[in-house]
């Protein structure tokens, strides 16, 4: 009996071994410390919010509409507590210049341009070559004052004689006994004048010939009197 119970308390003595073991991982199995995963420091921005958004958008055109007052309108400096320059006050001098500048170049560009002096031959030519135009529309008389009066003016401008305000006669007689016009040139003045003084008194009708021969007569005494002044200053430069 005694010996069956030393038996027994032997059997309790001996440790029992624990067959439900926990599973041992990589890391337990080698005894390694396994290694917390690292965060990345990255940060991804966020996007701003449409309040944000219109808040910047508002905070910008404040900024602009500042630097326009700055730059335009006087502020008071703070410094000195006196109003500072505007910007029309700092550079007035330059836009006054430019002002006038550009008022000098306008003038200059829009200026109405003078016509050319003609001389009294030039002038002559002119009134010639129009009356030419509307010669057929015109009727006799008309015509024939035109044409006289051409020759008139042309005489009156030339050697300042008042031909215009002479009668036929008393112009022929002065210029009879001027020296001025050669004996060809009498002769025509005599055929123009009359001619012209028949279509105007006398109511004489034209033909065409005689239309032909007093626009003609004219236009070849203002050419000749005029060639007969370019040789004579001709003559004087040579001396």
């Amino acid at each position: 009996m005694a010996c069956v119970l030393s038996a027994q308390n032997s059997t309790n003595n001996i440790p029992q071994l624990n067959t439900q073991q926990t599973p041992q991982t990589p890391y337990q199995a080698q005894n390694l410390t396994p290694i917390a995963p690292q965060q990345s420091n990255i940060q991804v921005p966020q996007q701003p919010s449409p309040e944000e958004i219109e808040k910047q958008r508002k905070a910008q055109l404040e900024a602009k509409k500042q630097q326009l007052q700055k730059t335009f309108f006087s502020e008071i400096n703070p410094a000195t507590d006196k109003i500072g320059e505007t910007f029309f006050e700092k550079y007035k001098y330059w836009l006054i210049g430019g002002i006038i500048a550009l008022i000098t170049v306008l003038a200059f560009i829009f200026k109405p341009k003078k016509k050319p002096i003609l001389t009294p031959y030039q002038e002559a030519v002119v009134r010639f070559q129009a009356l030419l135009k509307i010669a057929d529309a015109l009727e006799v008389k008309p015509y024939a004052e035109e044409v006289s009066q051409i020759v008139r003016d042309y005489i009156d401008k030339v050697y300042s004689i008042p031909a215009p305000e002479r009668t036929t006669q008393e112009f022929l007689e002065i210029a009879h006994q001027s020296k001025i016009f050669s004996n060809e040139s009498k002769q025509d003045l005599a055929e123009i004048l009359k001619l012209a003084d028949m279509a105007k008194f006398a109511k004489h009708s034209f033909s065409k010939n005689e239309r032909t021969q007093i626009f003609e007569t004219s236009k070849k005494f203002v050419e000749d009197d005029n060639l007969r002044l370019i040789k004579e200053k001709q003559k004087s430069s040579k001396q």
